[in-house]
């Protein structure tokens, strides 16, 4: 007696596997500051320490702000630029060739 033939199972490639679903949400953002030294609403000229949830015991001074340094203004002869007397120098030259050129053309 022979063995009936199965069906072939239908093809299923590719096979497409769903992505999971996340579970867990996000973190939320603080709500308040982020940590950092503050100004103390307690203790005038005072700096106190924020950790990002609350106010910590540590407190400091608040610097004071750095004087600048004086500036130094030199005073002396004002000297004639490059520029200038390049330009002077031009200038002389232009004057010659010109009275050059009057005396060979005429």
């Amino acid at each position: 007696m022979s063995t009936p033939q199965q069906p072939e199972p239908e093809s299923t490639w590719p096979v497409v596997i769903p992505e999971p679903i996340p579970t867990a949400q996000p973190a939320a953002p603080p709500a308040g500051p982020p940590a950092g030294w503050y100004p103390d609403p307690q203790i005038l000229g005072t700096l106190r320490y924020w950790d990002g949830r609350a106010w910590t015991d540590a407190r400091a001074p608040i610097p004071s702000p750095a004087t600048p340094a004086p500036t130094t203004v030199v005073v002396g002869q004002q000297r004639e630029s490059p520029g200038c007397a390049s330009l002077t120098c031009a200038g002389i030259i232009l004057v010659i060739l010109i009275g050059f050129a009057v005396i060979v053309f005429l």
